[in-house]
């Protein structure tokens, strides 16, 4: 179901506890969630509770939650409270419950950053290729769904994919671990025929090294040899020899060179540019 993302939208309750938070009416000025979800729906919420004069009092509760019947909000992820980040056990008493003010300019889910320390914070995760709890995760699976980057099976996923995992419970996020990101081409033409979060492998541009042979031709003059004397002298069975006279000749003749190039001093395993180790992370 879809994620909702919304401004005013703010309600009264006096849910005590740590169950389902029911919608008692709206602030005035904003709107109710009914306005907005339908049943099924994820959102973004926070809870607080307040004093007579609607001062919060410092219980608060936010995270992700499911609009599972009409005028009602059940706890599907906690992200952080007054309670070291639990579910807060409400007293008796009114809260405000809604979304968070200007939801709709913040970090959209699904969105890719990269952070410089080796932990995810918190309302995101490291795009580690690993399987995630649909329950746990439902606005990210929701985006995984629609965002035409989603493997046909679990089998099929490719590392830039989502995948659907076991198919009732998980989902698998992608696995951007050690790869650059490149800009999807989209129809410019300049890395066609590729998909949304497919794989490219790594590649050399087609190029020729030429190599300069600077000799113009030279010739190897053999001396002429008399009658008397020849260069292959032969000894006869009888003890005579045989002397083959030779003429003067020149010549000339060419050379096949083939070169190889190699770097053994600075060459790796792979072609890369110079860079810099980051922590790829997703919204949820």
């Amino acid at each position: 179901m879809p994620h909702i993302v919304e401004d005013r939208i703010l309600e009264s309750t006096t849910t005590t506890g740590t169950g389902d938070i029911t919608l008692a009416a709206a602030i005035t000025g904003f709107r109710r969630f009914s306005a907005v979800c339908a049943v099924g729906d994820t959102v973004p919420y926070f809870i607080e509770a307040i004093d007579s004069v609607g001062l919060p009092t410092g219980d608060y509760e936010y995270g992700t939650a499911t609009y599972s019947a009409a005028n009602t909000l059940t706890r599907t992820k906690v992200d952080g409270s007054s309670n070291a980040g639990a579910a807060v056990n409400f007293a008796a008493g009114t809260k405000n419950v809604g979304l968070p003010a200007l939801a709709s300019t913040g970090m959209p889910t699904g969105a890719r950053v990269e952070m410089t320390g080796n932990a995810a914070p918190a309302g995101y995760l490291e795009l580690d290729g690993t399987l995630k709890s649909r329950v746990a995760y439902p606005a990210l699976f929701a985006y995984a769904q629609g965002s035409g980057n989603m493997a046909a099976s679990d089998g099929a996923w490719t590392k830039g994919q989502y995948s659907p995992g076991d198919g009732a419970t998980t989902f698998r996020i992608p696995d951007h671990r050690g790869y650059h990101a490149r800009a999807w081409d989209h129809g410019a033409g300049v890395d066609a025929g590729r998909a949304i979060g497919s794989l490219q492998a790594d590649a050399l541009l087609n190029h020729t090294h030429p190599v300069v042979v600077s000799d113009p031709g030279h010739t190897h003059a053999i001396p002429a040899m008399n009658s008397g004397g020849g260069v292959f002298p032969s000894t006869t069975a009888g003890g005579s020899s045989i002397n083959y006279p030779m003429t003067a000749a020149s010549g000339s003749s060419t050379t096949s060179i083939t070169a190889t190039t190699s770097n053994p001093a600075g060459g790796a395993a792979e072609n890369r540019v110079k860079n810099i180790a980051v922590l790829v992370c997703v919204k949820t």
